[in-house]
């Protein structure tokens, strides 16, 4: 399992938001933080959201990526230490890892690309 699937697993979408002080109603809405509005427009599921407002969603790697404007790896490794996934003391193998993963997804999507303009 990766450190990004374990993260996925271990911390739940709406613990994520109300670190960052976004709380969420009954209906499981919230007021997105990344742009302005009158009406709670993001969708929080339980591993993910969406934003009906502006389009943008995902998972919390994504939203702790998005709010801080941090890229990926680096969100999975802030939110590692943060819940405690990883040691502080790791963090140079976790980042190594996180970025393995990224350009294995760009490989990977560079060859779908490639055999699909052939």
């Amino acid at each position: 399992m990766t450190l990004y699937d374990k993260i996925k697993e271990e911390v739940p979408m709406k613990r994520v938001l109300e670190q960052y002080g976004i709380s969420v109603n009954r209906s499981g809405f919230a007021s997105c933080p990344f742009h302005n509005e009158d009406t709670p427009s993001m969708k929080v599921y339980p591993d993910s959201f969406y934003c009906y407002g502006c389009g943008t969603g995902g998972d919390v790697i994504r939203f702790v990526a998005e709010i801080e404007r941090i890229c990926n790896s680096q969100a999975a490794l802030r939110i590692a230490q943060n819940y405690g996934i990883i040691q502080e003391k790791q963090p140079h193998t976790v980042f190594t890892e996180a970025m393995k993963r990224e350009r294995e997804k760009k490989r990977a999507l560079e060859a779908r690309r490639d055999e699909y303009n052939k």
